[in-house]
């Protein structure tokens, strides 16, 4: 009988204490953050931007609670999650993504919305609302063709992947399409609409003769990057993108903005919203840039690295 009474008593205080804490977690400030897809490269961004609001004093459990979404690579998706969001009474809403950023600049009207790893408004054609702040990634194209002529002398041809449904993607395929005009190097898109486009898109332009694969700024794309990487080695034509970390999955070169830097910006502006402080810049550029080679990519894909870009690494992978 005591064993009966001991184990009702037990129960009924596990429940209390799952209740309290539900309760606790109900009366939390809450923060959504959305992210366009799996992808470890955006995680780095996303980790580093909560550590940075940990570091001033939120924390996720204690005196905030965060509700962090994946959209899975499907922009249909991203629509859902936001209206999920908007139904529920949060303090501010994180989107990690330009299409994240993109939708809930249009979604999202009452609460601040921060962005990070996104290009800004303007570059994808959107006028910024009144609560919308961010870091963006000015793309120094420029900087990555002077990059991809270096490496390899004789490019007369670039071939680059791209989902136009992805504002960013078209935005960067543009930009290289601009900067190549100026040095007489051909380029040549491929439209992808999800990953299992990628290897007929990469096949067809292997088959037009591209002298270079870019891959830049795409969601899409990267999520197939491992398919680019290892037809690029197969056929022996350099990869190139303008997300370093990328350079992680088998590209060749990659340079552009530092993601744990952009995590931390945007992560920066987000507290000072939380305290309630004034943000005299919503929307900052990134200037922090990073170069990573990928030698075995390098070795594969059919070029040497020049001394010149070597030194000026600032990681090289083995």
């Amino acid at each position: 009988m005591k064993r009966i009474y001991y184990f009702f008593i037990f129960v009924l205080l596990s429940l209390f204490l799952l209740l309290s804490c539900e309760n606790n977690d109900n009366k939390l400030p809450k923060i959504g953050i959305i992210q366009i897809s799996e992808d470890p490269v955006l995680d780095i961004a996303r980790e580093e931007l909560i550590s940075t609001l940990k570091e001033a004093g939120y924390e996720d459990g204690k005196n905030i609670a965060i509700d962090y979404k994946n959209a899975q690579g499907e922009i249909s998706n991203i629509q859902i999650i936001l209206k999920s969001f908007n139904n529920k009474n949060y303090k501010m809403i994180i989107t990690n993504g330009t299409p994240c950023m993109v939708a809930a600049s249009t979604n999202i009207t009452d609460i601040p919305v921060v962005f990070t790893v996104a290009f800004g408004p303007e570059q994808v054609g959107i006028v910024p609302p009144q609560n919308l702040y961010g870091v963006y990634d000015p793309l120094n194209m420029d900087k990555l063709v002077e990059i991809i002529e270096n490496c390899v002398p004789n490019v007369s041809t670039i071939g680059i992947p791209y989902n136009p449904s992805e504002q960013n993607a078209e935005y960067a395929k543009n930009r290289l399409t601009e900067v190549c005009n100026k040095t007489n190097i051909n380029v040549i898109s491929q439209t992808v609409n999800s990953p299992n486009d990628i290897l007929p898109a990469v096949q067809s332009l292997l088959a037009k003769k591209v002298d270079v694969i870019v891959a830049a700024a795409d969601n899409t794309v990267y999520l197939g990057l491992d398919i680019i990487a290892n037809l690029a080695s197969k056929n022996k034509i350099p990869l190139f993108v303008s997300d370093p970390l990328q350079a992680k999955k088998g590209a060749a070169i990659g340079y552009g903005v530092n993601y744990e830097s952009w995590g931390a910006e945007s992560g920066k502006i987000a507290v000072k919203l939380l305290n309630n402080e004034q943000v005299s810049n919503k929307i900052i550029p990134l200037e922090i840039n990073q170069l990573l080679i990928n030698k075995t990519a390098s070795s594969n894909q059919g070029i040497i690295i020049p001394e010149d870009i070597l030194n000026i690494a600032d990681k090289i992978i083995p």
